[in-house]
């Protein structure tokens, strides 16, 4: 039965990749994903799925649930998150940036899938398809999750808060991810890593008092306050880092500016080296609002904590991958994902009631690293993609006669 799904997954390739590239021509950027909404849901809908969007899923108009019952509903339920969204990057329009030569570019000024979200999302869609066509051969629940606002790590805790996790036995999700220098490359897929940044991601609103330039004593200017916070900030050194994404202030260069607005990001090692990290930000700016006498504000707008896959779990799908699926070549040496995930949060929910979790990593030499401008993804991971969630759902669902 493994080989096939390899064998479907690899025929399906063509109408993922039509799928992935059409996708990319459309980012659209945290809860903005109305077309790719409406994509998932008609597509998914046409497969039998029972389907919900809109704010039933994340309390914004964007994101999919989509539910497939097999056999007896007394089965384990399993569900794949797939994220949806794209960044605010001006895409490359260099010849040897492949999306541009081949004319499936970002139609959009300014955003882009660079983060292969479009190709998670074809992903997800190509899982669908086959395992609509396999549920007479599967015991339970399916759910597949395509989440919005992953970037900010924002989509996937109101996911969470609506429940939608708490049924779940068994959850999967996975990235696409550029291989470092040394990567061993006849494998081509890690099953499980224990181990991400956690991240904490948060506006600062700083207010000061408007004045003529000339008279700057009758004022109250946040630049300076900004640009002294922003010092401190980089001096916090040990347990992570604080990055200032954005700066804006003032209205003109003879007015004492009055508003400033910083969004910045804390990632660390582990949740609770981020939660000090965030603690340190807070004693600095209020140092800075005491200082200055500006107001300074703190407003979160998303996080994601340290995620672990099942060590249980992840031990049965490598051993799954090593001796039943041909095409799927298991790297279980590399347990970190060097970047933030929100997911961690779905996972967390499914093993606080009891269930088991695993987030895999898809390895390869891509054109640029992730949020580049040039980033770009081989093909080949679709198929990949969809043998490998449709190889550990076979394993977990499968009826036993």
């Amino acid at each position: 039965m493994y080989q096939y799904i390899e064998r479907q997954a690899a025929l399906a390739l063509p109408r993922l990749k039509e799928l992935r590239m059409d996708l990319h021509r459309h980012p659209e950027t945290a809860w903005n994903e109305i077309r790719t909404t409406k994509l998932i849901a008609d597509l998914l809908s046409k497969e039998g799925y029972d389907v919900v969007c809109g704010a039933a899923v994340a309390g914004h108009e964007t994101g999919v649930i989509a539910t497939l019952h097999c056999g007896s509903q007394t089965g384990p339920v399993v569900a794949l998150r797939f994220d949806i969204d794209a960044l605010p990057v001006k895409e490359s329009d260099a010849f040897d940036h492949l999306p541009f030569r081949e004319g499936f570019a970002s139609s959009h000024p300014g955003l882009m899938h660079a983060c292969g979200h479009d190709g998670h999302t074809a992903i997800g869609i190509g899982c669908a398809i086959l395992l609509s066509r396999m549920k007479e051969k599967l015991n339970g629940t399916i759910k597949l999750i395509f989440q919005p606002a992953e970037e900010g790590a924002r989509g996937a805790l109101p996911i969470v808060k609506k429940g939608w996790l708490d049924d779940v036995d068994y959850f999967m999700a996975a990235h696409i991810f550029n291989m470092p220098p040394d990567f061993p490359t006849q494998y081509n897929i890690i099953p499980g890593v224990s181990h991400s940044f956690a991240t904490t991601k948060t506006d600062i609103i700083f207010h000061g008092k408007s004045a003529h330039a000339a008279h700057p004593s009758q004022g109250i200017d946040v630049i300076p306050a900004m640009a002294n916070l922003i010092l401190r900030l980089n001096q916090i050194h040990g347990e992570g880092f604080i990055h200032t994404g954005t700066i804006q202030a003032g209205s003109g260069r003879n007015i004492i500016a009055d508003y400033g607005k910083m969004e910045l990001e804390t990632r660390a090692p582990s949740t609770g080296q981020d939660h000090r990290l965030n603690a340190l930000l807070r004693e600095s700016a209020e140092k800075i609002q005491k200082q200055y006498g500006v107001s300074v504000d703190l407003q979160v707008t998303g996080s994601a904590p340290s995620l672990e896959s099942s060590p249980s779990l992840v031990s049965q799908i490598t051993a799954l991958f090593e001796t039943e699926v041909p095409g799927l070549h298991p790297w279980p040496h590399m347990t970190e994902f060097p970047a933030s995930e929100d997911a961690a949060h779905m996972i967390n929910r499914v093993k606080e009631r009891g269930g088991q979790a695993l987030f895999m990593l898809f390895p390869a030499s891509l054109a640029a690293d992730l949020h580049h401008c040039d980033f770009d993804f081989p093909m080949e991971l679709l198929s990949l993609g969809v043998t490998a969630f449709v190889s550990c759902i076979f394993f977990l669902l499968s009826k036993k006669s």
